[in-house]
């Protein structure tokens, strides 16, 4: 028994809906943070799902994005 609370189904849902794995583990209702990240990864790996639609990197675009050197 799978110690998360989401279906195979909802997890493609949250991915195909989502613009990155914050959003997509906030969907599925586990915190966006450690390891968790690794944990949606390795899932989206083993579904084969697409992540191309991907934004990437959105904490650092907007009104306050800095450049990094």
């Amino acid at each position: 028994m799978s110690k998360y609370s989401y279906t195979d189904e909802e997890f493609i849902e949250a991915v195909q809906n989502s613009v990155s794995i914050a959003e997509v583990c906030r969907c599925i209702g586990i915190a966006d943070k450690g390891g968790n990240y690794k944990v949606v990864h390795n899932k989206i790996d083993k579904l084969g799902l697409d992540t191309s639609h991907f934004t990437g990197k959105a904490w650092n675009q907007g009104k306050k994005y800095r450049q990094i050197l």
